[in-house]
């Protein structure tokens, strides 16, 4: 990733963060209304999951300059999400819906390039998590 795409990711990420509670129920909303079926993963509080994705967006987005300290991390995550029925198809919802919260959230402020540089944010770290947790 380039200097500038890490710097609009954490800066559209600190946006978020006062209105974090928000934010991630909504991407749940989201992310449950594109299939459904994943509701049944989840159990208890939605509003305490919510606070927990962005609290775990919080150290990946401020590790980016630093993609090979981080991805460890994301890897082990991801292995450990299997247990609970995450599939390697999951991973792309889960990117739509975290960019469809964050537009809806901020607005313009999430313009076109801040959105692509999310997205290509998320195809690296999801790529490796999901080759960690699904190796051929």
């Amino acid at each position: 990733m380039t200097p500038r795409e890490i710097e609009l990711v954490q800066t559209s990420f600190a946006r978020i963060l006062p209105q974090r509670e928000e934010a991630g129920v909504r991407f749940y909303e989201i992310l449950f209304a594109r299939d459904p079926s994943l509701q049944s993963m989840f159990r208890g509080d939605m509003v305490s999951q919510a606070d927990k994705l962005i609290g775990t967006l919080a150290p990946v987005v401020d590790g980016l300059h630093d993609l090979r300290g981080i991805l460890p991390v994301a890897e082990r995550l991801a292995v450990q999400h299997v247990a609970y029925g995450v599939k390697a198809e999951h991973y792309d919802l889960v990117g739509e819906a975290l960019l469809d919260m964050f537009e809806g959230q901020l607005g313009p402020a999430f313009c076109v390039t801040t959105r692509a540089s999310w997205r290509r944010a998320y195809t690296v770290i999801a790529g490796a998590m999901v080759r960690a947790a699904y190796p051929r």
